[in-house]
């Protein structure tokens, strides 16, 4: 059994103790945590530097779609969604430019020029 990611291993006494249960000789069960697969079982580090370089990669090529999160306070796309909510949700933006503090507290995170939030 091997996980891949190092920091599983909150588990491994459990897992450890279901292997050795292991009631079929004919079977061989082991538990690997990250790179101890390919360091112990295979002799092969350079595999799991180039899996770790691969997903490395990816993430930095990834990252930039997974985690685009527009500019409340300055991004077109959000004024249009706001006054797209003014039009069809009026009562959601009142709400929103509302004096209850958890609004405020939102608006200042969210909107701190308040660029976005004028005109409606």
């Amino acid at each position: 059994m091997w996980f891949s990611d190092d920091s599983l291993k909150k588990n491994k006494n459990y897992y450890t103790e279901q292997i050795s249960n292991n009631t079929d000789n004919e079977v061989a069960i082991s538990l690997f945590y990250g790179k101890e697969l390919f360091e112990i079982l295979f002799s092969r580090m350079d595999i799991w530097d180039e899996i770790i370089s691969h997903l490395q990669t990816n993430k930095n090529q990834r990252s930039a779609e997974i985690l685009s999160v527009p500019d409340f306070d300055a991004s077109d796309e959000i004024k249009s969604a706001l006054l797209k909510i003014k039009r069809q949700e009026p009562k959601l933006i009142r709400s929103l430019l509302s004096n209850k503090a958890d609004f405020i507290d939102l608006r200042n995170e969210l909107f701190p020029t308040g660029k976005n939030l004028k005109g409606l």
